[in-house]
């Protein structure tokens, strides 16, 4: 830290002549002249070096140094985490072979020796799709969603061949410059357009300044409103290229007419930057800040009252200077800040954006408006944005809480001076937690930070991740492989899942009363061995939202995994329609294994999916007993349904596959046309030696589907011809199975009217011996009087359909 900082220091001190170069030569990460060789004694223009001036005689000579390696630093401030390479062939994307790296937790990254050959190099960042949309890394503990990007020249001009080599900095402006082709100079007239939002008139030196080095660990008590001047033009250049590659991600040349319109005061463009900014410099005000701060003072003054009550009088002295006091807040919550408005705000602004373009009836110009009416409309008075900068204090305590958790735990393990009670870390970690709820909040959030959402028309903030919507697609149109998923054949980076939770993770920030847990281990049987064992790195995926978002964790090296704290009540804001917020709570979860699945460890094993639970139970009615009993269950003085939170417990079993085991047999004529389709369920889908939840059930699907092949969807392990009905499934363990078919009907629906209807039918179980092909004959049959169907109407109408599915099996 110490070699950055100093790096920090030593470009407030570089010539202007090389502050004026260094965006466009993208000066390299070493702080003296052993990271360049002066590859000349004269300058550019050819004046002879060695007399100390310059051709004419009027000033000191300059020189030209080479860059020796690819080191530098990605600031938006730290991007921690980031997957960079060389773009050697300029075909914007990392190909193989090409310099690779990765950053550390201070932003630093070293992809090795300059290239030969080369006189410029870009450097760009990799998305790692990881568990929020999308994933270049990290900054303030939240994925950073923009393709970070800098062109750094070899040769660079400095003034003298003791000149410290301009640092290379990787930031928000760089990437403006390299994706975009702007200069430092319309760099600079787009943020100074809005000095009265940013505090002061920002300089080339404050592009190449690292904020939080300068101010990040500087109490907020201690800034003037102009010290965050740097932080918030950081932000909106983060801002700026947010929407230029969301746009460009929607059509190609949609961010260039986005970009050429930001210093025109008149237009959409230039509204959304200025809402966007006025916003962050009202959130990031001096007097809000304080807001934050006294919240904390008030956390601390708990701390003290309670140690206190519980020490006797001899030892209050000792025990009050024993422990630490709470950090101050300091400007790097600040950025954390404003990082969540922005993400807020664009991400709703994105879908705005996406819905319009993709109706197809409106044009670039009227897509902006709409953009700028949306954050116009959020940010006046009681609007969605005006409501979050009202959430500023609460929030900051939050990410102060975050930003700071070693410091807070550390109070509850704490050795106290001799004569306090012994559970005395555990009074003063209670005492933080009773004065300051959203501080503890903060400390106790295990997942990548704290994300806006809308609850009801009024804004908060929750600890939570998902993976991204467009790997989630990807997975779930991926049947498997007939080799074992690697770089080439994988839907997915098979390093995104290096970039999800290890064993645990905290879903939400919820009272524990309002929430349930999902914890067990994953079970897999080694190939060749007799008894399961715990299986390490497995990927799980909860669902959560209605637009079938997936929350990840991976196993721990013992199989263990957890899902903490998961919302009983299902948010609007998540998607969920609001019928689906009462009830049973119900939720599903998965194993990414197996060879239906991209993960190359457990390719020869068949793994389930979709584990259907009950987060809550109703109370029974007489409010005692066992949660889920007792009728319909109990209600409140509101005629609410009064839930018990559960602790479900799971552990499922990925199982080696057996060679020629397979499921041939005949579809039900009746069944033959364009809407069927058929899902491969195994029935024995948990280690039997540990005990599952109750309300875990159904589930045991294993990614197969038995219908009609499209060129854009193969099924690798399953046969099916429409005009006969025949089929077949491959690569299975063993065991029992159960089949689950769908098909349309012409009909009558609810209302009356003729309609196309779906009929689902679910099989009774099949056994499967391993290493054997078994034959099954489906039929539909008549339903005997009294008896229930096994198939029902799952559209365009309600109730059970008039046959039941038969299969005879042998």
């Amino acid at each position: 830290m110490a070699r950055f900082i100093s790096e920090k220091h030593l470009v407030k001190q570089i010539l202007p002549t090389a502050l004026a170069v260094a965006l466009g030569l993208a000066g390299c990460g070493g702080s003296d002249s052993s990271t360049g060789t002066t590859t000349s004694g004269t300058t550019p223009d050819g004046n002879n070096g060695g007399n100390g001036s310059d051709g004419n005689g009027d000033g000191p000579q300059k020189i030209v140094l080479q860059r020796v390696s690819l080191t530098g630093f990605a600031v938006d401030p730290y991007i921690a985490s980031a997957h960079l390479c060389a773009d050697l062939d300029k075909n914007q994307r990392c190909d193989a072979g090409e310099p690779r790296g990765m950053t550390n937790g201070e932003g630093e990254f070293d992809l090795g020796d300059w290239p030969d050959g080369f006189q410029e190099v870009q450097i760009l960042v990799e998305n790692q799709g990881s568990w929020q949309v999308p994933q270049y890394g990290l900054h303030q503990g939240k994925p950073y969603g923009m393709p970070m990007s800098i062109v750094i020249h070899r040769d660079v001009e400095v003034a003298s061949a003791t000149s410290p080599l301009p640092p290379v900095l990787m930031t928000p402006a760089t990437t403006l410059q390299a994706n975009y082709g702007l200069t430092e100079a319309q760099v600079l007239a787009i943020v100074n357009q809005f000095q009265t939002q940013i505090g002061r008139e920002i300089t080339a030196d404050d592009l190449l300044s690292d904020p939080v080095s300068l101010f990040g660990k500087t109490p907020v008590a201690d800034l003037e409103n102009e010290d965050l001047a740097v932080f918030r033009v950081y932000l909106a250049l983060y801002a700026t290229n947010r929407i230029l590659s969301s746009l460009q991600s929607l059509a190609d040349g949609l961010g260039d007419q986005f970009a050429a319109r930001l210093t025109d005061s008149n237009s959409a463009e230039y509204r959304v930057i200025e809402i966007t900014l006025d916003s962050i410099a009202r959130a990031t005000a001096p007097d809000v800040l304080v807001a934050s701060q006294q919240q904390i003072d008030a956390g601390q003054q708990q701390m003290d009252d309670d140690i206190r009550a519980q020490t006797p009088d001899q030892f209050e002295s000792f025990v009050l200077a024993d422990v630490p006091d709470f950090p101050a807040l300091t400007a790097d919550v600040v950025m954390a800040i404003g990082v969540t408005i922005i993400e807020f705000e664009l991400n709703r602004t994105q879908a705005l954006v996406t819905e319009l373009f993709n109706a197809g009836n409106s044009t670039f110009d009227q897509i902006a408006e709409a953009a700028a009416d949306q954050l116009e409309a959020d940010f006046q008075d009681g609007g969605t944005g005006s409501q979050l900068e009202d959430h500023i204090p609460t929030l900051g305590v939050r990410t102060y809480g975050l930003i700071n958790k070693a410091h807070f735990l550390n109070y509850q393990s704490r050795s106290y001076v001799q004569g306090t009670p012994a559970n005395m870390g555990e009074l003063v970690f209670n005492g933080i937690v009773a004065a300051s709820p959203d501080l503890a909040l903060g400390f106790s959030c295990d997942s990548a930070g704290f994300f806006a959402f809308d609850e009801d028309d009024n804004i908060d903030t929750t600890c939570t991740s998902a993976l991204p919507t467009d790997l989630q697609q990807k997975l779930a149109g991926f049947n498997g492989s007939a080799e074992a998923p690697d770089e080439e054949n994988s839907p997915v980076d098979q390093d995104v899942w290096g970039n999800i939770p290890v064993g645990q993770l905290l879903v939400s920030d919820q009272p524990v009363d309002q929430t349930c847990s999902l914890s067990g281990t994953v079970y897999y049987t080694p190939q060749g061995g007799d008894a399961p064992v715990p299986a390490p790195a497995v990927p799980l995926y909860l669902v959560y939202g209605a637009s079938n978002q997936e929350i990840n964790v991976v196993t721990d090296n013992n199989g263990n995994f957890s899902f903490n704290r998961i919302p009983a009540k299902k948010y609007a804001a998540d998607g969920w329609p609001e019928d689906e917020a009462t009830g049973n709570d119900h939720y599903f979860f998965g194993v990414i294994a197996g060879k239906r699945r991209p993960v190359p460890e457990y390719y020869e094993y068949e793994a389930n999916a979709d584990y259907h639970f009950n987060c809550r139970l109703p109370l029974p009615t007489d409010n005692g007993g066992v949660a889920g009993a007792g009728g319909e269950g109990a209600r409140d003085g509101d005629d609410n349904l009064v839930f018990a939170s559960a602790e479900v417990e799971v552990y499922p079993l990925i199982k080696p596959l057996v060679d020629s085991t397979e499921i041939r047999g005949v579809v039900a004529a009746e069944m033959l046309g364009d809407g069927f389709g058929m899902e491969v369920h195994s029935k024995l889908r948990t280690y039997s030696e540990e005990t599952t939840s109750s309300s875990v059930y159904d589930g045991g699907w294993i990614m197969d589907a038995v219908e009609l092949e499209t060129p854009e969807n193969q099924h690798p392990f399953t046969d099916y011809d429409d005009s006969t009905g025949a089929f077949d499934v491959r690569a299975l363990a063993g065991g029992i199975y159960s089949l689950r078919p769908h098909f349309s009907i012409e009909g009558t629906n609810d209302a009356g009217e003729a309609a196309t209807l779906v009929v689902e039918c679910q099989s009774d179980e099949l056994t499967v011996p391993a290493g054997q092909i078994t034959q099954a004959e489906m039929q539909l049959v008549e339903v005997a009087e009294g008896e229930e169907s096994n198939c029902y109407y799952a559209e365009g109408k309600a109730g059970q359909y008039e046959k039941s599915l038969l299969i005879s099996a042998q």
